[in-house]
């Protein structure tokens, strides 16, 4: 469901010609605009505007919504060319009221190479 904050909290540098690659493959331009220099992290609380990195939870348990804080283990490769096409985008959610913090949550990630990671159960 929507309890894990998801995205990537490493500095995001777009290169252009991967940002066109992905336009041409059906990237919605609209939805998804191009920004220089994307901030890490932002948009903590809003989950919006064209340099958001970080999506914070749509619904929380026992009073505890996973904000950019429970966001992890991310990585971004340059996207200049094929052997740089890499990423690792992490998730955090809080699926127990038992393990709210960040210290106990659960943690997933997954790659370029679409391998799921479970960091920890969090419960």
């Amino acid at each position: 469901n929507r309890y894990y904050a998801v995205g990537f909290t490493a500095t995001a540098t777009l290169n252009t010609n991967a940002y066109s690659a992905a336009l041409n493959s059906g990237l919605n331009s609209v939805d998804c605009p191009y920004a220089a220099g994307v901030a890490a992290g932002s948009a903590t609380g809003g989950n919006s505007g064209a340099t958001a990195t970080v999506f914070a939870a749509g619904k929380g348990i026992g009073g505890v919504r996973a904000d950019s804080s429970y966001v992890t283990a991310t990585a971004l490769g340059t996207q200049a060319d094929a052997t740089n096409m890499t990423f690792t985008a992490g998730a955090g959610g809080i699926i127990s009221q038992d393990y709210t913090g960040t210290s106990a949550a659960s943690y997933l990630t997954i790659d370029d190479k679409k391998v799921l990671r479970n960091i920890r159960n969090g419960y």
